[in-house]
């Protein structure tokens, strides 16, 4: 790269690259000054559709054919639309100018992490199943109502897992029009639960985190005062 190419690059050109419908910036290095531009893969890799652009015309190399840029209406960037999985190779600048020779860039891809993507989406789907069922609870003397709403469309039926200090204790079948369990003969302690609902295959949608509570004489003391106060009346 002569010292004419060099100038040209850092003050008339540079490439700029948008994962669509993101407004993000996936260029890495919009210089050029090293003869490459840098592009990083948008970490939803759902999105396929991205635009190189340039305020300068460029000529791009995309499946082995030459292609020329193409102006945005009322807007003075030149842009060029691709797939991600049919990326485009090298940028070609023809300069009007004598001194400034035809310039190829090539492009190199910075892929997204695939199994940070499937990870993050599997547990934006559990997060929204859970907000969905809408488990909650609440206890008295001796038992634990646990409370909840179908996760999805396909749900059939609700299974409850009572725990004590980490062992097991009950696996209790909910009716299927039913959407709350109470459970009563629980002496004090803390206690934790978890919700399974399944479709009508059996197959499992929704499993929750374990979730804890606590059966206090302060709850009995409470209730027992309550009591005599309306007795009172």
């Amino acid at each position: 790269m002569n010292n004419y190419q060099k100038y040209f690059l850092k003050e008339d050109a540079y490439i700029d690259c948008f994962a669509l419908g993101s407004g993000i910036n996936c260029s890495l290095d919009r210089t050029l000054e090293n003869g490459v531009v840098r592009i990083k893969q948008n970490e939803d890799i759902s999105i396929k559709e991205y635009t190189l652009a340039s305020r300068y015309p460029f000529d791009y190399l995309c499946e082995n054919e030459w292609r020329k840029s193409s102006k945005m209406e009322n807007r003075v960037w030149q842009i060029a639309k691709f797939d991600w999985s049919v990326p485009i190779e090298k940028v070609r600048f023809l300069v009007d100018n004598e001194f400034v020779e035809a310039l190829e860039i090539n492009i190199e891809y910075e892929f997204a992490d695939v199994e940070a993507y499937n990870k993050k989406q599997e547990q934006k789907r559990k997060d929204d199943l859970l907000a969905k069922a809408s488990i909650k609870h609440s206890t008295g003397a001796d038992l634990v109502n646990i409370y909840f709403q179908p996760c999805c469309s396909e749900y059939f039926r609700t299974e409850i897992v009572l725990y004590r200090e980490g062992l097991l204790l009950a696996n209790h079948k909910v009716d299927e029009e039913s959407y709350f369990k109470p459970i009563s003969g629980l002496a004090y302690g803390e206690y934790s639960y978890v919700v399974k609902q399944f479709d009508k295959n059996d197959i499992l949608i929704l499993e929750s985190s374990p979730v804890t509570f606590e059966i206090t004489p302060s709850s009995n003391a409470v209730r027992a005062g309550k009591r005599r106060v309306i007795n009172g009346w």
